[in-house]
């Protein structure tokens, strides 16, 4: 058996083998949520399980064939696994702050409804901060320097916080 046919394999069934085990395990999530008083927080649980890319579940299945077939890995498979772990845990973090965002806003739309607009623009402030941090933590990862944009950003966020003084103050 010439070893690409092998490695071919052994990634064609670490990806199913993934694939199943997320599909698993937001069942088990969803099963867990249907039962509980606090469901809302398994279903968040079952709702980033599920959102974990199929990207990242394929990168991890060739780290595996990469390990288990070369015995070693190369160091670009890591660099692209670095970035598919900060992407994921990026948009894990969107549905977190989406979950936030849609259960507050209920909680607040017959109560106070001027607190809706509030709770939406945080939403948004705080996504922006969130793809701000991967974006400056993939890029070091990568090698780039990040210093310069990082004291960037810093001088960016005082303006926006000298320009918004006068409309939250």
């Amino acid at each position: 058996l010439p070893m690409w046919a092998l490695a071919f394999g052994v990634f064609v069934l670490c990806c199913c083998a993934l694939v199943y085990l997320r599909n698993w395990i937001v069942t088990r999530l969803n099963r867990f949520g249907e039962r509980s008083r606090q469901g809302h927080y398994w279903k968040l649980a079952a709702e980033l399980v599920g959102d974990t890319s199929v990207v990242l579940l394929a990168l991890l299945a060739l780290v595996i064939t990469a390990h288990s077939v070369l015995a070693t890995s190369p160091a670009v498979l890591e660099k692209l696994v670095i970035v598919g772990f900060l992407l994921q845990t990026g948009l894990w973090g969107v549905s977190a702050i989406n979950f936030w965002v849609d259960r507050t806003r209920q909680l607040f739309i017959t109560h106070d409804p001027s607190r809706v607009t509030v709770i939406t623009a945080t939403g948004f402030l705080l996504k922006l901060v969130l793809y701000t941090v991967v974006l400056l933590v993939g890029l070091q990862n990568l090698g780039v320097e990040i210093t310069a944009l990082l004291a960037s950003v810093g001088v960016a966020g005082i303006a926006i916080g000298l320009a918004l003084q006068n409309v939250l103050g």
